[in-house]
């Protein structure tokens, strides 16, 4: 009997081909050379050059400052400065008063 068109005949299964399995072989890795052992040498010796001319420091205008701080660096450690005084200030009055009652 001939096969008709539309009747679906055995589906043939399908192969499966076994992929093979990675051989492990080993990577060659960074071989370990034997470091060379330090040998001492006498340093260079020093040959002295010409001196370096030495320049005027730029001198930096007061400005509206009339001197003071002229940055904002500056200004803003102002604060920090004056409170340390006053802090240090009024420590080495409080231990002279405490020195000072202790004996009497």
């Amino acid at each position: 009997m001939l096969a008709q068109e539309g009747t679906p005949g055995p589906t043939p299964e399908p192969t499966v081909e076994p992929t093979p399995e990675p051989t492990a072989e080993p990577t060659p890795g960074p071989t370990a050379e034997p470091t060379p052992e330090p040998t001492a040498t006498a340093p260079a010796p020093v040959v002295p050059g010409p001196e370096p001319t030495r320049t005027a420091a730029p001198v930096a205008s007061g400005g509206s400052h009339g001197g003071l701080a002229s940055t904002g660096a500056e200004l803003s450690l102002l604060p920090v400065g004056v409170l340390a005084l006053l802090l240090g200030g009024a420590a080495l009055l409080i231990g002279q008063r405490r020195r000072s009652s202790s004996t009497d």
